[in-house]
């Protein structure tokens, strides 16, 4: 009578409850009521029946938009447990794992238990009203500001209402972990239940991220047979209580800026979930960009693509990044794209989930996260240090002019808007930002300011081509195909050979670049000859178009030449290699060991080229088409000898004309 039951609190909880919540009311506006057209769907009712008929739905309300604020009941971690372990998979899990492994079910079972206890949050209010102040404190300290709109919060909201949000944010920093959860709590939102990486769960960060709402996920499944039932069953939990849930689809941090190719491992075990869910409720995923004027960790990325291994996460990594607290990283953005339907993706399908094959499986999530992934691009934002580091680096010159770079900035900017992207409200104010975003450069060293009798020259540090190429690649995806398409206009003038050159180089870059899934190549290629007509680089001909301005082809060409410099370097040498026993883990630094000789005697001329993102996405897309292919025995590597001569050869012109 006191306690309570474990579901049910009593007198003694309650007031506890009251005692320890906390006090600052938060205010929740929902849809309107119109009570004349309630009313005369009733008409024909007595006053008192329409009375109820309106208190019915008025306290519906009231709960959906308390559940805006307050989410589902928080369920305790033993009771969580209970379901979990419970479950009709989990039970057959234990049988079947007890029988291949030849041990006592009791024994599987405390393993599953282990398992689980390692996966599952431990939801604290408590501590994420201290996180909350610890947050608002580390905001304060490095950023002017987090810049969401009212429309998106609203987004947000609507999928609440509907069912179970899925949040899929871009990954660019640890922070992404702290700031979609940082401004839900600000803003009255209930806090989602987080996706992270295993190697975030180290103590006592792991303690504490748990805490927060975060579940703990591997990397690879390989060789698992307990871990992903467990995590799969622990998942669906959450969805049917309808817990908001954040996870990133490109797997880890982006290191190179650009969007990753989408890992849908997590996708197919919530797309599993569809089809048990309520006929009224909905699960909507949500895109959204998060974008950082300065990232906290852009040293550390550019040694990485350097060739540094990455360093584990630590409690002294994690001392250590609190010099943070000394700097200042410019505004965060936040944007939500248009909810995705998961049920309405479920009602397109051919036949139910469960019975469909693997293949047709992974098309069909590969299709979504593709929607994901456009979704995200779309809402990244225009910002000074991007559009500063694309006028930049568009040549494979040290130095620039000053106004060159801003008349090449703005050419960029009004390229960009065309496509679609938004910008930042920095971008409004003139001119002056671009200079705001080099003296930012200049104080970290990046570049250097060099006088002469004509002006400014900025001088490009080698080293810093790296770090730069990260805020350049934060808009690529808006420009990547329109520069693929210069590029072959620079090779073959006439738009119909030159098509064959863009669809290679897609082809190509495919784990590079993502265009809208809804459109195929060849309209992409019709769409895109217009707009470089609208840049004065082409005009329209009665025979078709032609080029009126090889500079601007170039500038735009420029922006994916050490993409291309970097395939053609994985090509030739890993050519080199071929009889020498090297795994697929040496290939990339050994490639890069390459490229720096090579770079040495101007072979290549931009050091961006030898990046170890771009070789390992090299790799990955010449081993798919059977161009590259490793020895079983450890003899070497093995080529198509054609296919290997045809790319050398197409790469080399798509590079040499546009220098």
């Amino acid at each position: 009578f006191l306690l309570g039951a474990e579901d049910e609190p009593g007198p003694l909880q309650k007031l506890l409850h009251v005692i320890n919540r906390d006090h600052q009311p938060i205010i929740q506006a929902g849809s309107p009521v119109n009570l004349r057209e309630l009313l005369s769907r009733y008409a024909k009712n007595t006053p008192n029946r329409q009375a109820r008929v309106v208190r019915l739905l008025l306290r519906r309300y009231l709960y959906r938009e308390s559940h805006v604020i307050r989410g589902p009941r928080i369920r305790s971690y033993a009771w969580s447990r209970r379901l979990v372990m419970d479950h009709p998979d989990i039970k057959n899990l234990i049988q079947r794992v007890a029988k291949e492994r030849n041990k006592s079910e009791e024994k599987i079972r405390r393993e599953v238990e282990k398992t689980f206890r390692h996966i599952a949050a431990r939801f604290s209010f408590r501590t994420i009203k201290l996180m909350g102040w610890v947050c608002r404190f580390i905001w304060s300290r490095i950023y002017p500001g987090i810049d969401i709109g009212e429309e998106d919060l609203d987004r947000i909201r609507d999928a609440i209402r509907k069912g179970t949000p899925i949040l899929i944010p871009s990954h660019r920093s640890h922070l992404d972990y702290l700031l979609l959860s940082s401004v839900c709590y600000e803003n009255g939102l209930v806090l989602p239940h987080i996706v992270a990486g295993e190697n975030l769960a180290f103590p006592p960060l792991g303690t504490l991220f748990r805490r927060c709402g975060a579940f703990f996920i591997r990397r690879s499944f390989k060789d698992e047979d307990i871990f992903p039932v467990v995590f799969q069953s622990y998942l669906r939990l959450l969805m049917r209580d309808e817990f908001p849930i954040e996870f990133f689809i490109e797997g880890g941090r982006s290191r190179s800026g650009k969007l990753l190719y989408p890992k849908i491992g997590v996708l197919g075990m919530i797309m599993d979930t569809v089809g048990h869910i309520r006929a009224n409720r909905d699960i909507l995923i949500l895109p959204i960009s998060i974008s950082y004027e300065k990232i906290a960790e852009e040293k550390s990325y550019a040694k990485e693509l350097a060739g540094t291994s990455k360093t584990k996460e630590s409690v002294k990594g994690v001392l250590k990044a609190t010099s943070v607290l000394l700097k200042r990283f410019g505004k965060v953005y936040i944007r939500v794209d248009e909810p995705i339907s998961l049920k309405k993706e479920y009602t397109r399908l051919p036949k139910t989930w469960d019975v469909l094959e693997e293949r047709q499986q992974k098309e069909i999530l590969m299709g979504i996260a593709e929607k994901i992934i456009y979704g995200i691009g779309k809402k990244m934002l225009i910002l000074p240090t991007g559009i500063t580091a694309m006028a930049l680096l568009s040549v494979g010159k040290r130095g620039v002019r000053l106004q060159e770079v801003q008349e090449r900035a703005g050419r960029f900017d009004e390229l960009l808007r065309a496509q679609g992207a938004s910008s930042a409200d920095s971008l409004s104010h003139g001119g002056w930002v671009v200079i705001q975003a080099l003296n930012r450069f200049l104080g970290e060293k990046s570049i250097q300011k060099i006088e002469d009798e004509k002006g400014e020259i900025i001088r490009i540090e080698d080293d810093s081509r790296v770090t730069l190429e990260y805020y350049k690649n934060g808009l690529m995806h808006f420009v990547g195909h329109i520069s693929m398409v210069a590029s072959a206009l620079l090779v073959e003038p006439d738009t119909e050979k030159a098509e064959e050159l863009f669809l290679l180089q897609h082809y190509l870059l495919r784990y590079e670049f993502f265009s809208d899934p809804s459109t195929d190549t060849e309209t992409l290629y019709r769409e895109i000859l217009p707009k470089l007509v609208d840049y004065g680089a082409l005009e329209k001909t009665e025979d078709g178009y032609r080029c009126i301005s090889r500079p601007r082809l170039k500038e735009l060409a420029g922006l994916t030449q050490n993409f291309l410099e970097s395939y053609l370097l994985t090509l030739r040498a890993a050519s080199g290699y071929r009889a020498r026993d090297i795994s697929r883990k040496e290939l990339p630094k050994k490639i890069q060991e390459f490229g720096k000789a090579r770079l040495a005697i101007d072979e290549i001329v931009r050091p961006e080229s030898l990046s170890i993102a771009n070789i390992k996405n090299a790799i990955r897309a010449y081993r798919e088409e059977s161009i590259l292919q490793f020895s079983i025995d450890g003899s070497g590597m093995k080529f198509d000898e054609k296919s290997l001569a045809l790319y050398c050869e197409v790469l080399e012109r798509l590079i040499y004309k546009s220098l």
